[in-house]
């Protein structure tokens, strides 16, 4: 297929490098133009702007970090609307993989459909850098039935999970954030389960290989546990992101109707995190978030 793929981060640089591996013809962008390189020599085309991107294309892919840097990319004075196709058949398709604000995604869902024909497909991922490098990610979809269709094949070049959540905009945005909980919340009980038993005075590498094969295997006791054993904290996702990601969640449990449902697990985490990305650990991995308490 013919795309473009904007983004070329710690997620979207390998995801890009695996759409072109299976065959697809890839325009890439980012704001960085040196980040293009490495897929240019993969075969890509670079371009100088996202509208510059697009043109000529059915379908781009995004991978940026806020909903702010989604809107610019979309909607900004070079975004993709000035470089689409905005008639014909098939209607340009927009595949969001950021990880943003289900209501924001919402609102841009609803503009690029009424102002510009577009169909929108919010398709956030799971796995970190490794599974973006070994085309393993797991994909949390929503929107049409027709822009998940369309976009499938591109989706198959990087994951092995892809899962059409709901035909609304927003859906996959949504199972993002329960994601981001689950990781959130594990990754604090794996950190301080090491930093309890290190003071217990337990080779702690016996007890993970032990306690990750019962009730309490997770994946973040399976890897993050060595590795905050080891004083291993290279971001391969980072803490403010997981901050900003607990910020949408926050966003989110705020439009309930119900405003008396408690969650206490979710406050503690989010408070922890905000914590330590205030300490200055906020471009380490997401389990440099139990260092406030060494």
């Amino acid at each position: 297929m013919e795309i473009a793929f904007l983004g070329m981060g710690l997620m979207g640089a390998p995801m890009a490098a695996n759409c072109i591996k299976a065959g697809h013809d890839v325009v890439v962008y980012n704001r960085t133009p040196e980040k293009n390189e490495p897929l240019v020599k993969l075969g890509a085309r670079a371009a100088a702007t996202p509208a510059e991107a697009v043109r000529g294309r059915r379908m781009t892919l995004i991978c940026v970090e806020a909903s702010e840097d989604v809107e610019q990319v979309i909607f900004g004075e070079n975004g993709i609307v000035h470089g689409m196709p905005q008639s014909g058949e098939p209607p340009f398709v927009v595949v969001d993989h950021s990880t943003i604000s289900p209501i924001a995604t919402e609102e841009f869902a609803k503009r690029l459909k009424n102002d510009f024909g577009a169909l929108y497909l919010d398709a956030p991922v799971s796995g970190g850098t490794v599974g973006a490098q070994q085309g393993t990610l797991t994909v949390m979809c929503g929107g049409p039935l027709e822009a998940f269709e369309r976009a499938r094949p591109v989706l198959e070049a990087m994951a092995t999970s892809i899962t059409h959540i709901g035909t609304r905009n927003g859906d996959g945005q949504k199972a993002k954030i329960i994601n981001q909980v689950v990781v959130a919340i594990n990754c604090l009980a794996t950190d301080e389960a090491v930093r309890l038993g290190q003071a217990l005075g337990l080779d702690m590498d016996k007890v993970l290989s032990a306690i990750t094969k019962g009730a309490a295997g997770s994946w973040s006791l399976q890897n993050l546990g060595p590795r905050w054993l080891a004083g291993d904290f290279e971001p391969g996702f980072r803490l403010r992101h997981l901050l900003k990601d607990l910020g949408y969640c926050s966003e989110s449990i705020d439009h309930l109707e119900d405003k008396n449902a408690e969650y206490p697990a979710i406050w503690l985490a989010l408070g922890i995190v905000a914590r330590a990305v205030q300490a200055g650990y906020g471009d380490e991995n997401i389990h440099a978030m139990e260092k406030i308490f060494e």
